[in-house]
């Protein structure tokens, strides 16, 4: 029980200090500061085995009790008995006045500013500060955990998806794309919007893998609003460039059996945004993502 009434003096006077105006809660914090200081010099002089070491003890007592009434606002005794110090103990505080001790005058100085002190935390304010730690960690936990999920979902998606599509956050393909991710269709009509949060000024590549079980021709249109190009093998075979509305480009390529990469790169700087990608083999083929084999 005596530990409990030494956590409600403590709040008590800790309240009391925030209650008062700003000029007393100022006060309190030099004299706080000032009591710390003199017991720091009467260390040192004392050390040094030079006069003083005495006089600078009980300057710093005086400035620890001085701290304690202004915080509550109450007399000497009652002040001390406010931050939580049993009766015996604030007796003995007092009494350290005419001690001519200087671990005595000291040590009761110290004891008086570990009650003042910020630092001085009740076993239910450690209990809370726990468990908000605690709260804290396991939702950064639970953050790195969704993280970690969804690349697994993004690379399984890629790995599964027949167009692997790079996405910049300009129209100019500078830098390193923001985000990779997996399509299972070349084609889509954004309108007024965009694929990710940029409604305007981006850009993808689309890549996959065509592979054709005997030689044939390769028939592709490509629409799009605003550019676009095709690619087979490095090689351009549709130029649907430029700033415009809808429009589509067609181009036709004799392909050999076996694999044969595809690119399309397709910006949009304004307005409507669509791109269409319309593949026409006349042998069997097949899309796979890009891959061994597809370089």
């Amino acid at each position: 029980m005596r530990g409990a009434r030494r956590s409600l003096g403590l709040r008590e006077a800790l309240r009391r200090v925030k209650e008062r105006p700003l000029e007393v809660q100022q006060a309190v914090a030099r004299a706080y500061r000032r009591s710390r200081e003199r017991a720091s010099v009467a260390e040192n002089l004392w050390l040094a085995g030079a006069p003083g070491a005495l006089e600078a003890a009980r300057e710093s007592l005086e400035a620890a009790i001085e701290a304690a009434s202004l915080a509550s606002d109450r007399d000497e005794a009652a002040a001390l008995a406010a931050l939580g110090l049993p009766s015996r103990a604030v007796e003995e505080v007092l009494g350290a006045r005419g001690s001519t001790s200087l671990r005595e005058i000291l040590g009761a100085a110290r004891r008086l500013r570990r009650a003042l002190g910020p630092q001085r935390w009740t076993a239910a304010q450690v209990r809370r500060i726990r468990l908000a730690l605690a709260a804290a960690l396991l939702g950064l936990l639970g953050l790195l955990v969704l993280f970690v999920v969804r690349d697994i979902q993004r690379r399984m998606q890629l790995a599964r998806a027949p167009w692997a599509v790079s996405y910049w956050d300009n129209a100019e393909f500078e830098g390193s794309p923001r985000t990779q991710v997996g399509w299972q269709s070349p084609s889509h009509d954004w309108g007024e919007e965009g694929p990710l949060s940029e409604v305007d000024g981006f850009a993808l590549r689309l890549e996959s893998c065509l592979r054709l079980e005997e030689s044939g021709t390769l028939r592709l249109r490509l629409g799009s609003d605003d550019g676009s190009r095709a690619y087979v093998d490095g090689a351009m075979l549709v130029d649907n460039w430029g700033d415009h509305g809808p429009r589509q480009v067609s181009g036709e390529r004799p392909l050999g059996a076996g694999a044969h990469r595809l690119r399309v790169d397709y910006y949009e700087r304004g307005g409507g945004a669509q791109l269409h990608v319309d593949l026409d083999v006349d042998v069997p083929y097949e899309l796979s993502p890009v891959g061994e084999g597809c370089d």
